[in-house]
């Protein structure tokens, strides 16, 4: 009794030596989060070839994490003609794929939405259409499969600027038009189905210029109707001066609910709109003061009334190309000409957080490197912000497209750090910098006006586009210079692989009495082989694979014998991951430490009993 005692007081010291030093890597993930290292999925994504390649304004993120945007390209051109390019990053700064839609015309995208495995994305194309530049619908699946490229347009200019999803599958896009009844420029609007049917579509204008930059929709669950939301801008209306902002709210069918304009003496503009799930609108652009142009954001009410609007810049010019909203802030990106990286610097990139309910600013981050860095797109999630846009100091050649996923707490931190390559790709990191940026609000014009809108029916053409897979150059910087990772837990994934061999011997034998004689033998084997693999992330795999060999032979007199002996080989494998939770440091040394203490007392008493003994 005494040695087995003293054998356990010696098991309890060792584990608790083990827990107070930590688990050995060798054996789980253990996730540490010291300061410098506390964002390990904050990171920015470049890629692009040796000549201009660069993302416009549409920017998703889907259920899974992943990122799309799309642009165009000079560097990958197959035909000639200047191609579509849709990048999909994973969470962790991957490239999962790059996809080149392409015909004889350059193609332009300007916008995309994402429905499961299908990619719409608009934009304007030459070498095909009714003449000149027509507008685009096309919808395409990650492997370069066209569905189907749509134009729409006239003999004169026709451009779709931007995309929105709605109810029954239906597909809105806004942008603008010289034809089709337009008496200078007219707002085009465009109603399709998922199949790319034009349902509707109609242009909004007066005597002068109006164009339609940004679109959305918005389904009021109340009345159970839903809306479009188009912004951009105007002068046929002297509201302020020059070109003002344009916002206008129309039903699902095209029918006009109301309008309005508002803006400076100088030149306004509205870039993109969004709207939040109780209807209020959103809008970003530009507003100029002494020929420069500042930030221009603004909050506006279901029935068309101003709610807030703000306002900031700095000694020199910055615009905003789009606006986020979600549960927390409102997100403006852009780019910044007043505040840049180092004195070499020409333009940043740049995100700010607004307050929903006043428009006040609550973080301004700009960042890049020393020539021009401008972002397009924005969208978030429940934890992270993600910016698209194009990059001139990181790059293979020309301009080149980034992705930037920021964790929103990181977008708060006083002093944010910068993005560091994770391979030393490029001598200059990626800086970073919040920054006290005031606001203002305004001195505005604003009013109600009515705005002519009419059905018209452009020239539809339907042509067959090719579509192929590219790998352009890449390179990731991270906050912490180290690939990402999101590991709390180690997940253990478990491989199972089971191999059905199922062999069937028919023999039948036919003599000249039709006397019929058949055997069956069927043998079922199944071998299944379990392994276990540490990994960073859950996989799900299925792969299923089917093999059929036959074998006939003949053997013929007046008796025909044949044998056909089927060997089907069917191979399942599974993948599930199962999350196993690790302590981290400081649990594993307090539980450690406890358990030491514990075990020196045990091993005292212990020790002392048997000494008197």
């Amino acid at each position: 009794m005494k040695w087995a005692a003293v054998l356990i007081a010696i098991v309890l010291i060792f584990a608790s030596i083990i827990l107070a030093s930590g688990f050995d890597e060798s054996y789980v993930y253990r996730y540490v989060q010291p300061s410098s290292a506390a964002y390990p999925n904050t990171w920015m994504l470049t890629l692009g070839g040796s000549e201009d390649d660069y993302p416009w304004w549409g920017v998703e993120v889907d259920e899974q994490g992943y990122v799309y945007t799309a642009g165009q390209s000079s560097s990958w051109r197959p035909l000639g003609y200047i191609p579509l390019i849709v990048v999909k990053a994973s969470r962790y700064g991957e490239n999962v794929r790059t996809v080149a839609i392409y015909g004889n015309g350059s193609l332009m995208g300007r916008d995309l939405a994402v429905v499961g495995k299908a990619i719409y994305a608009v934009g304007q194309v030459t070498g095909y259409g009714a003449g000149g530049t027509d507008a685009y619908l096309t919808a395409f699946l990650e492997n370069g499969t066209v569905k189907f490229f749509t134009t729409i347009g006239s003999s004169a200019l026709d451009v779709l600027w931007r995309i929105s999803l709605g109810r029954d599958n239906a597909i809105y896009a806004v942008g603008y038009t010289m034809g089709l009844g337009a008496v200078k420029v007219d707002v085009l609007i465009v109603k399709f189905d998922s199949s790319g049917r034009v349902l509707w579509s109609l242009i909004a204008g007066e005597s002068q210029f109006d164009y339609g930059w940004g679109i959305t929709t918005w389904y009021d669950s109340t009345s159970g109707k839903e809306y479009v939301i188009v912004a951009g801008q105007t002068n046929s209306f002297t509201v302020g001066g020059g070109y003002d902002c344009l916002v206008l709210k129309l039903t699902s069918e095209g029918m006009f609910e109301w309008s309005i304009v508002f803006g400076t003496p100088e030149l306004d503009r509205l870039e993109k709109v969004v709207v939040d799930e109780h209807g209020f609108i959103y809008v970003a652009g530009a507003t100029y003061s002494a020929n420069t142009p500042g930030v221009l954001a603004a909050k506006i009410s279901p029935e068309g009334q101003l709610v807030w609007m703000t306002s900031f810049k700095g000694d020199k010019s910055e615009a905003a190309y789009s606006i986020h909203v979600d549960n927390d802030y409102v997100y403006v990106a852009g780019y910044t000409e007043s505040y840049t990286s180092g004195e070499l610097g020409k333009y940043d990139a740049f995100v700010a957080l607004l307050d929903k309910d006043s428009g006040e600013i609550a973080s301004f981050i700009h960042f890049g490197g020393p020539e021009v860095e401008i972002a397009y797109g924005v969208k978030s999630d429940a934890d992270y912000v993600y910016v698209s846009g194009h990059t001139a100091s990181f790059t293979e050649g020309g301009r080149d497209f980034f992705i930037a996923k920021f964790n929103k707490q990181y977008l708060l931190e006083e002093d944010p750090s910068d993005l560091l390559w994770v391979y030393r790709d490029f001598p200059e990191n990626v800086n970073v910098s919040r920054i006290d940026v005031p606001s203002i609000t305004p001195s505005m014009n604003f009013s109600s006006v009515y705005i002519g809108v009419k059905y018209v029916s452009p020239i539809v053409n339907n042509y067959e586009l090719l579509g192929s897979l590219i790998a352009p150059p890449t390179h990731l910087a991270t906050a912490t210079g180290n690939p990402p990772a999101e590991l709390t837990t180690t997940t253990v994934t478990q491989t199972t692989t089971e191999t059905m061999i199922f062999t069937r011997t028919t023999t039948k034998t036919t003599t000249l009495t039709e006397t019929q004689t058949t055997t069956e033998t069927e043998v079922l084997t199944f071998n299944i082989t379990t392994t276990e693999t540490t990994v960073t992330t859950a996989i799900r795999t299925v792969t299923e694979t089917l093999e059929t060999t036959s074998v006939v032979t003949n053997i013929v007199k007046d008796t025909l014998t044949y044998t056909t002996t089927e060997v089907q080989r069917s191979t399942v494998t599974k993948t599930e991951a199962v999350t196993r939770t690790v302590l981290d440091v400081s649990t594993t040394t307090a539980l450690g430490t406890a358990m030491l203490i514990m075990g020196l007392v045990v091993g005292y008493f212990v020790l002392r009993h048997v000494s008197k003994r």
